[in-house]
């Protein structure tokens, strides 16, 4: 995970965001100093000693303090603090019922389940929904496995390893099915403050250099984005925007609709989920005129979901230089359009499309993410250049869409 620097060691944290830690995190590990000493207490007091009691003060003491200079401490640390926990609940427990009378035991222990089954997130009550409605277990199982397929296409496929981009919902998933490390996943803020920002400000970004820029710093090489608008609302949240600003509802009579604002539409997750990178056109709005967002010029399509209206419906893309373009020959100032065509692996149609003007000397430049030479991902066709009712295609090797090679092509 350190290769796209998911996190730094705890101690090295800002204040900022150790800050950002202390609001987010488990109190449990706050409170797990006193745990330990409670029982170190109970272990070493008593003649003979308890030697189970010190054993486990042995091991979650060291694994506590070197959590606080690990980058995630989680997995070391988590199952020895549990069973600390358990033990001086039950030790506790026992001390206090030893002078209650048996009905206070009763309901002290009737307390302590209670507050344990409500630890979980209010498990009880997820399981009587479940019960009473069983599409939902249904449907969240189809969306998980929806999710993961799409993961497990990506390997499948012999994609190269590299560092992945995801919201935060996905990033434990997609760490666990593609192998590939994440910047942020939603098992804790333990790891800073820093994850959680870069993953949010990059989709909700307008320009795709700051995009870029965030996607270069971490060594990234791959993007997953989900359909569902949840993702980008958490990201506002994690900027301190407001997220209901990101789309405008309105209702009449009985018909509510939904208005994307127009930095909505030019964000990095809109114009992957939606767009799937091509230039895109859009209608005035409130308050607006027709409004054009550009093509994305260094993500190209991977893995494509089955369809497009679901939570899990999870696209994946790959960040590259994208190769250069330059159409020589042509009228000035006359539109030309490329356009790139293929079968994605969900079998479905894509079409990515860019278009510009020739300047004065008859030159027009573009910057194109697809190659004709990745048929595993469905591309294998070749660019379509258009202009004045002429046309010709143009075919794109894998190392220039890859690292930036310039192709020129003279016109017409």
């Amino acid at each position: 995970m350190s290769m796209v620097g998911e996190s730094r060691p705890f101690l090295l944290f800002s204040v900022d965001g150790f800050a950002f830690t202390c609001r987010w995190m488990s109190a449990l590990w706050f409170v797990s100093p006193l745990v330990i000493a409670a029982l170190a207490v109970q272990g070493f007091k008593r003649k003979p000693w308890d030697w189970g009691l010190a054993l486990l003060v042995i091991a979650a003491a060291p694994l506590f303090i070197l959590s606080a200079a690990q980058r995630r401490f989680g997995e070391a640390y988590a199952p020895a603090m549990a069973a600390a926990m358990a033990i001086s609940g039950g030790i506790w427990i026992r001390a206090a019922a030893g002078e209650i009378a048996r009905r206070v035991r009763l309901a002290l222990a009737m307390c302590v389940a209670l507050a344990s089954f409500a630890g979980f997130h209010g498990a009880p009550i997820r399981h009587l929904e479940a019960a009473s409605h069983p599409f939902s277990v249904t449907g969240m199982d189809d969306y998980y496995r929806r999710i993961i397929n799409s993961f497990r296409r990506l390997s499948a496929a012999g994609a190269e390893q590299g560092g992945l981009m995801t919201t935060v919902t996905l990033g434990h998933m997609a760490r666990y099915e593609s192998g590939a490390p994440v910047v942020a996943n939603n098992f804790g803020s333990h790891i800073g403050e820093s994850p959680f920002h870069d993953w949010a400000a990059f989709f909700l970004s307008a320009r795709q250099a700051s995009a870029a820029e965030i996607l270069e710093r971490r060594r990234i090489r791959y993007v997953a984005v989900d359909y569902e608008t949840s993702s980008a609302a958490s990201a506002a949240v994690i900027l301190g925007e407001d997220h209901e600003k990101l789309i405008r509802m309105t209702r009449h009579a009985d018909v509510v609709s939904a208005e994307p604002s127009a930095g909505f539409l030019r964000s990095m997750w809109f114009r992957l989920s939606r767009e799937l990178g091509a230039r895109a056109v859009y209608p005035g709005g409130s308050g607006r005129g027709a409004l054009t967002v550009p093509a994305l010029t260094r993500f190209r399509l991977l893995v494509d979901s089955v369809e497009d209206h679901r939570p899990g419906d999870v696209k994946i893309f790959e960040f590259v230089r994208g190769a250069r373009l330059v159409v020589r020959g042509g009228e000035p100032d006359e539109t030309v359009l490329v356009t790139y065509s293929f079968v994605s692996t969900a079998g479905r149609a894509r079409v990515w499309r860019d278009e510009a003007r020739f300047d004065a000397e008859g030159a027009a430049v573009f910057r194109v993410p697809y190659s004709s030479q990745r048929p595993e991902f469905g591309h294998g066709a070749a660019y379509i250049i258009e202009s004045a009712g002429a046309a010709r295609s143009v075919m794109v090797p894998e190392t220039a869409a890859r690292q930036g090679g310039t192709i020129t092509v003279a016109w017409p």
